[in-house]
């Protein structure tokens, strides 16, 4: 594009992050305009470009793809959006800058970056804190051999509280593809020359324990042994009564770094309560400049070609360790002999676990296709999660009708070893489960004898 015009950017999703990333490129990015933004709700769109004075505003993303002004996308809608408006961008000719989790599953990854790179148009991901001077001057330090070689690392992330999430509309994932997916990042980046070989982890609702049947997660602790021998450690909570909390830390055999402070500044008060000091309580005032400078270099991908933040293989690099970790972790009273471990092959797959324990690494389109893959041991069950699929397998109305909570009480297990084995196949959520027993409970009803198909009377 010619180098005298600012970059013409849009944002797709007009939520809390979608809004920031807008009212960063309108009042903070010197060479780039805001020029259009699209969200299904009714009036969002509208209400946002008016309040940063964008020119367009749309329901509907093809009509925002249309627009030949337009030279780049910010893709902030909700994550599982995420894959098909990248692709649906990058058809259309435009850059693409995408929200993490780029996508909830490796193929989905694997698409976006296929036809990014078909298209011949940028695509970076949004970990913003590549971004920020603490970690990015950590990483100089790291590359520079001021640490020697790399022995361990940590990344942590804990929300500020009180928790005001609703666990009941809260992904089971959520923990590991949208919190965790960063600190994922962060170690992978700050660990460049190695892979990640091994994984563990466990996870909880401590939180909100009440939520804990259901198999909601709120704290996880996750551990990553990579094949130079380094161990690294990543850890989530959703509620940290005293602040915002990112830190990042890499000790190695000549020295240590560490990043990232919940404090806002250094400045202390001494008074007669004691000492204090303010502490972070949003992302967007932590990460401001981070945030800021991911922009900053979307737009000059734009006007180069060529990315320098994170890529589509970064943000899938750091999905192959989440995709094998949102079934793991539940409580040890649940199945006390589940230790959840799993080896990352070199396509991301995990493919090996303790006590033969494996997992689909895509769900299957069919319920014979399920039972081929338990029968063909494709996919095997810690002993109370086979309880599950021996009980839906047998009675598929279960899994079609019945919640976790009813599925759970004619298995004999709790609800969490339901959503074990809704992971175990393959799926996010139940409801992905659901359908393919309805669609199998249809199938026996289509050939019994007067259903009309060529195997009974059409009357």
């Amino acid at each position: 594009m010619p180098a005298h015009r600012p970059v013409n950017l849009a944002l797709i999703g007009a939520g809390r992050i979608g809004s920031f990333h807008a009212e960063s490129v309108a009042r903070r990015l010197v060479d780039a305009n805001l020029v259009a933004i699209a969200d299904p709700a009714p009036g969002a769109a509208e209400k946002l470009a008016a309040a940063l004075g964008a020119h367009k505003a749309y329901t509907s993303v093809p009509e925002l793809l249309a627009n030949p002004e337009i030279d780049g996308v910010i893709i902030a809608t909700p994550a599982r959006f995420h894959t098909s408006v990248v692709v649906e961008a990058a058809r259309a000719g435009k850059a693409v800058f995408c929200e993490k989790p780029m996508a909830l599953t490796l193929k989905e990854a694997d698409e976006a970056i296929d036809v990014t790179r078909a298209a011949k148009v940028p695509l970076q991901v949004g970990f913003n804190r590549r971004w920020d001077q603490a970690f990015y001057e950590g990483r100089a330090a790291i590359d520079a051999g001021k640490v020697g070689s790399v022995q361990l690392l940590r990344s942590l992330t804990r929300d500020p509280g009180p928790y005001g999430g609703n666990p009941e509309k809260t992904p089971l994932w959520t923990i590991f593809y949208e919190t965790l997916i960063h600190d994922f990042d962060t170690l992978l980046w700050l660990n460049p020359t190695a892979k990640p070989v091994e994984v563990t982890a466990v996870a909880d609702a401590l939180v909100r324990p009440d939520f804990a049947d259901n198999g909601f997660h709120d704290t996880a602790v996750v551990t990553i042994r990579f094949d130079n021998g380094s161990i690294a450690v990543a850890e989530a909570n959703f509620c940290a009564m005293y602040g915002y909390d990112i830190r990042g830390e890499v000790f190695g055999s000549d020295g240590m770094v560490m990043m990232g402070d919940v404090r806002r500044s250094s400045m202390t008060l001494y008074d007669k309560n004691g000492v204090s000091n303010d502490t972070w309580r949003r992302d967007t005032d932590h990460f401001v400049h981070g945030y800021t400078a991911q922009l900053a270099s979307f737009v000059d991908a734009i006007r180069t070609g060529t990315v320098t933040g994170p890529t589509g293989e970064d943000a899938r690099n750091a999905l192959a360790v989440a995709a094998r970790l949102h079934h793991v972790g539940y409580r040890a009273q649940d199945d006390p002999a589940f230790r959840p471990l799993g080896r990352i092959a070199k396509d991301g797959v995990c493919q090996e676990m303790p006590q033969h324990i494996r997992s689909l690494s895509s769900p299957p389109a069919s319920f014979e296709e399920m039972k081929s893959a338990i029968a063909s041991r494709h996919v095997t069950f810690p002993l109370r999660v086979e309880n599950v699929a021996k009980g839906v397998l047998a009675k598929p109305e279960l899994m079609a009708f019945g919640s976790a909570t009813s599925i759970a009480d004619d298995c004999g297990v709790s609800a969490s070893t339901v959503m074990r084995f809704v992971a175990h196949i393959g799926f996010h959520e139940i409801a992905q489960a659901r359908a393919i027993f309805r669609n199998e409970l249809r199938r026996r009803l289509s050939v019994l004898p007067g259903s009309g198909t060529k195997n009974g009377s059409d009357g």
